[in-house]
């Protein structure tokens, strides 16, 4: 998305891999005294066509999952999307994640010239968790551009549906709260108004949560979910839909038919649902947590917060999204301003992340003369 927005920006992906240090060292030539203060036996490089990388000034990474240190090879900027891990730990205690926290996301962090964060809940994180100033971490406020993203989109007709309903775009993730959501719909479902509503249900891995469904991993938190829905009295396909993932078009028909959007994340980076269910001009309900303050403040969407762990406050926050339905057309027009202009949009965090690219560059300009081969990995193992 960020490169349709910013054409002039490429963009590339390329493999890490695990290669040894020492080995690392004896390729790199006159840069193999930049990895004499790497501790690991192991760090993170790249394979196959690396050229552009060697040849460049530094390096800047638009994720965070490194299992071994990046090797320090030029000034890199890393950009740490959330820091769920301190906020909902239980799904993160697992071997595997701790090693990669501890052997390749700390270091990695520790070593960057500079970290960049797009809320400032995420900022305070990072400088908890890694230990560093918070002189090194830059702010680029979230971004977002629901009229780009749906502009092209014809809608599909999503059937099953009845009306009025609640959506809830997420996944499967424990953090995104899809079982405070269930609670709290059931006890809005008390009320004699919300009684033939439905509440919807998409995105990656949420079909797991159906008892229609035969083949789902067997992870706690799921299991959970699909239990909860029976027992609070919530029927499958009359008051509660799993549709699981759902592409362009039948999200663009979900957003247009909903009545309301309901985002019940216990924590992340600021849900872009918000977003876009102000963009199609829907109340917006969200849990109160740090970010998700900050992405309603930033696009002016008015949202009914509620606890995430009170039912009844969702129940209650549900009550005052009906009660803004009735809001007029002016009303809606406004809200549908402040969420695409220019200060919000892609194209304007893209402008500022080139601008620490350029100082990323000048802190350590190369000879543009200097011809810096490829460096062939035989022995790395891919990541």
């Amino acid at each position: 998305t960020l490169q349709r927005e910013l054409p002039e920006l490429r963009i590339e992906q390329v493999t890490p891999v695990n290669a040894p240090t020492q080995q690392l060292a004896k390729s790199v030539g006159a840069d193999a005294a930049k990895l004499a203060s790497v501790e690991s036996e192991e760090v993170c490089f790249f394979t196959g066509a690396n050229g552009a990388l060697i040849e460049s000034d530094a390096w800047f990474a638009l994720v965070d999952r490194f299992e071994k240190p990046l090797a320090p090879l030029r000034p890199y900027g890393v950009l740490v999307h959330d820091m769920i891990q301190r906020h909902v730990p239980a799904p993160f205690d697992t071997p595997e994640w701790r090693r990669m926290a501890c052997e390749g996301m700390r270091p990695t962090a520790r070593a960057a010239s500079c970290i960049v964060t797009t809320t400032p809940a995420t900022a305070s994180d990072v400088a908890l968790e890694y230990d560093i100033p918070h002189d090194l971490i830059r702010m680029l406020p979230l971004s977002h551009d629901p009229r780009s993203r749906f502009k092209d989109v014809q809608a599909t007709y999503v059937d099953g549906l009845s009306s009025p309903f609640v959506l809830n775009v997420t996944n499967s993730a424990q953090h995104k709260g899809a079982d405070t959501l269930l609670k709290g719909f059931a006890e809005a479902k008390t009320d004699p108004h919300f009684k033939n509503w439905q509440l919807v249900i998409c995105g990656w891995g949420t079909q797991w949560f159906s008892n229609q469904t035969a083949d789902y991993p067997h992870a706690s938190y799921i299991q959970h979910v699909r239990q909860l829905a029976p027992q609070l009295g919530l029927q499958e396909g009359k008051d509660v839909l799993f549709l699981g993932y759902v592409d362009e078009s039948q999200l663009k028909d979900l957003y247009e038919r909903a009545n309301i959007v309901i985002n019940s994340s216990k924590f992340d980076n600021g849900s872009y649902s918000m977003i876009e269910g102000a963009w199609f001009g829907k109340p917006v309900v969200s849990s109160r947590y740090p970010a998700a303050e900050y992405v309603d403040e930033r696009f002016g969407i008015g949202t009914h917060f509620f606890d995430i762990n009170s039912a009844q406050e969702l129940a209650m926050a549900m009550r005052q999204a009906c009660a803004q339905l009735s809001s007029n057309g002016a009303s809606i027009e406004t809200r549908k301003q402040s969420v695409v202009r220019d200060e919000v949009l892609l194209r304007k965090f893209g402008e500022r992340l080139y601008d620490i690219l350029v100082e990323l560059a000048y802190g350590q300009r190369i000879n543009p003369s200097e011809h810096r081969k490829p460096i062939n990995l035989p022995y790395a193992r891919a990541s």
